[in-house]
């Protein structure tokens, strides 16, 4: 399942997230680079490296198969997105605008593939409560559901 677009406004403020993280990185601007990162942005699906440079050639556009990598990298570097692997041993990247930047969770379907994000206050509590009783400063985590969705399930 496709996740949430992002707005206008939103896309436009990512850029420049990633150009002021390039800059401060004293990398320099790419063309290249810069279509990755708009393609990547208005992509809904969790894309792996080699998705979106499918979607770079179906494009015509001459952008080597490292570059999508490197700038893939360099979006999660810049906490613009981030990497999830669903057990299959594939790379996906996730949008890190969805939920304005609040944790996400996702329920993987084995048989298909499909994934479904979702929020949840209650998984943020626990998460927060059980880090306070055993002193712990969480930095991050991720909370991944595997099972069949509903669609296989009556298949």
């Amino acid at each position: 399942m496709a996740s949430k677009e992002a707005s206008a406004d939103t896309i436009t403020e990512q850029r420049k997230m990633f150009e002021l993280f390039v800059r401060r990185r004293g990398l320099k601007r790419s063309s290249q680079r810069g279509a990755v990162v708009d393609l990547f942005l208005h992509n809904t699906d969790h894309v792996s490296c080699e998705d979106l440079y499918s979607i770079v050639r179906k494009r015509g556009l001459k952008i080597g198969y490292s570059t999508v990598y490197r700038t893939l990298k360099l979006l999660s570097a810049a906490n613009l997105a981030r990497e999830v692997n669903f057990g299959d041993g594939v790379t996906r990247f996730d949008h890190n605008y969805n939920f304005n930047f609040q944790n996400h969770y996702h329920l993987v379907c084995t048989t298909c593939g499909d994934t479904v994000e979702f929020t949840s206050k209650a998984i943020e509590k626990n998460q927060k409560d059980v880090a306070k009783k055993f002193g712990f400063s969480p930095q991050h985590h991720k909370l991944e559901i595997y099972g069949m969705c509903r669609a296989c399930r009556n298949a």
